[in-house]
Formats: C-alpha cells, sequence, structure tokens
C-alpha cells in the first residue's frame, strides 16, 4: 500500500534522529545524526559507532541528548517491534520496476534481513528505553512512540531526475545517489522546504563517509515524518519512509501507479497466499478485468504465490 501524509506544522525549535544499522563489533559502521533546528538555524551532529555495548548506546546519549520528535532507522520494523519473518509489502512494492534502476531493500525474510531486522530493533528499543523520542502521530505507526523505518537508496534513488547509469557495483548506489542530489542542490532544496525560512549551518556535499550519508538520510525521513510531509510504502509488517510525493521524480510516480494498479492493498496470509485488494489512498477502485497484469507477472514478483482475489475488486 502507498499512502500520503497529511502536513504538520513543526514546533520552532525540535530535532529528529536517524540511524545506519550495522552490526560489526570491531569497526564503527553504523551511525547516528541528529537534525536540530531553532527559528533562524539548521544544523547537524553525525557520530559513529560500533553494534557493542557500551558503545552503542554511549553514542546513541550523546547525539540524542533530548527527546527527538522522531527517530528513523535504516532497518526492517515491523509493528510491535516483533521479529520480522515475511517479505514484506514494502520491499515488494520498492522492487517491481524499481530494482534495475536504482537498486531495492533486501528482503527481511532473508538471514542478512533478519540480523538486521534485530540490529535496528535494538537500537529502537534503546532509544525507547532511555525516553529519547516523542510519541506517534503519523498515520502509519508501528509503535506508540514515533520509530519509523527508513530505506536511504530507496528515499535518495526516487528523488534522482533521471537514475539511468548511477546505479553501479563498483560503489554503494546510495552514495552515488547522495552525491548527486547534494550536487544538484536537490538535498538542499528539500530541507528548507520542510524547515523554511532558516539558514542551513552545514553543506550535505562535505560528509564523505557512507554510514555518515546514510544515518543523514535517515534523519531526513524522521523531518519528513515529523512535518507531515512523506510517502509510506508498505502494511501492517511495517512501513519504509520515502520523500513527500510531490518530490518524487515522475519515473518513479509511474512505477507507483503500475504497482499500485498491480499489486494494489495486498493482504498476506499465511493460508491464502498473496490476496489482491483495493488501493485505498491513491488509485480509484477497478474490476479484475481492468487488473492488467497477468497471473504469470504476479507469480514471479512473489516467488510463484498463488493469488487469490477478494470478493470484490
Amino acid at each position: 500500500m502507498l499512502r500520503h501524509s497529511e502536513p504538520r506544522t513543526l514546533p520552532s525549535a525540535g530535532s529528529v534522529g536517524g540511524v545506519d544499522v550495522g552490526w560489526s563489533q570491531v569497526r564503527a559502521s553504523s551511525a547516528a545524526a541528529k537534525i536540530e533546528w531553532d527559528q533562524k538555524r539548521i544544523w547537524l551532529d553525525v557520530k559513529r559507532f560500533r553494534a557493542i555495548e557500551p558503545d552503542r548506546t554511549h553514542v546513541l546519549g550523546l547525539v540524542f541528548d533530548a527527546p527527538m520528535l522522531v527517530a528513523s532507522f535504516d532497518g526492517p520494523l515491523t509493528t510491535g517491534l516483533m521479529p520480522a519473518t515475511n517479505y514484506r509489502v514494502a520491499e515488494r512494492l520498492l522492487t517491481s520496476g524499481f530494482q534495475p534502476r536504482i537498486g531495492k531493500p533486501g528482503q527481511s525474510s532473508s538471514p542478512n534481513g533478519r540480523r538486521l531486522n534485530a540490529e535496528a530493533t535494538e537500537c529502537a528499543k534503546i532509544i525507547i528505553r532511555r525516553r529519547l523520542v516523542g510519541r506517534a502521530h503519523h498515520a502509519e505507526n508501528i509503535h506508540s512512540l514515533a520509530i519509523v523505518e527508513a530505506f536511504p537508496t530507496s528515499f535518495l534513488g526516487v528523488l534522482l531526475p533521471d537514475p539511468t547509469g548511477l546505479k553501479t557495483r563498483r560503489r554503494a548506489s546510495s552514495d552515488v545517489f547522495y552525491e548527486t542530489l547534494s550536487s544538484l542542490g536537490i538535498l538542499n532544496g528539500l530541507i528548507q522546504e520542510l524547515l523554511p525560512a532558516r539558514s542551513v549551518s552545514f553543506d550535505f556535499e562535505e560528509f564523505r563517509n557512507h554510514d555518515d550519508r546514510a544515518a543523514i538520510v535517515c534523519a531526513l525521513s524522521s523531518l519528513c515524518v515529523a512535518a507531515g510531509r512523506y510517502t509510506a510504502v508498505g502494511d501492517n509488517d511495517g512501513w519504509i519512509i520515502l520523500p513527500p510525493f510531490d518530490w518524487i521524480a515522475p519515473w518513479a510516480h509511474e512505477i507507483f501507479v503500475t504497482n499500485g494498479r498491480r499489486l494494489a492493498a495486498l493482504e498476506i496470509s499465511p493460508k491464502l497466499g498473496p490476496k489482491l485488494g483495493l488501493m485505498t489512498s491513491m488509485f480509484p477502485e477497478m474490476s479484475l478485468e481492468e487488473f492488467n497484469a497477468t497471473d504469470d507477472e504476479i507469480a514471479k514478483m512473489f516467488e510463484g504465490s498463488s493469488i487469490e482475489p477478494t470478493s470484490s475488486p
């Protein structure tokens, strides 16, 4: 399911945070970023940490030294912060059509996905235990507190005017996307639209480290949620936060339209398999005759699962 948000008024001063989740206990391959603002200025703090105690809790406490409006984590998070076991709708909807252009989220049902889910959940629980984030006000909440899931590669990718030739195996695609968007002024433009009439005290281009950049994009995802200017992809198994829909590039709009018509609002049932429902928030209802994907196309998306329509499309 794809949902648009309702804009909210941000406080004149506040902060949001983002955490790039890793699991190395030797190298500081995780990072925490805080975007903070007052009436005149926006600033940024980023620190790296290892996925081991007390390093993780210590650094998270240093960066997030006061309660934030929203905290985002680059890792699968499910409703109630339960263990992720499924190949989730959020991941499926950001794969079909997107993979050849900008890449895709990993499957949370894979061994690496489950490990990343565990690490992201642990980071979220540290923030919760230390009371470092406020209550959730967005419709796609997975917890009573404002804990959300970010995926920097997709967030950056859908902002690109034209991703042709940018996806590469030689470097992390998210780094290429980050550099391109920074040089075009798109990241700076987004933060200034969300927090207008303030000076930005940092330059996105000055950050060179992959983990720092990922944490910054997670913090931007949090800011979008705090401002009610975001797009959410997913269902009860978790929602991935993307930029405001009017900032998403036209080519990505077209893929969302195609995926919405093909997949509609998927209900995943262990007994029945994927069921075709109705897209409620973006696309008009359609009859089964108007549903233009073949069973073979759908089956490929869902690894051969059977398709059982609901009683009313």
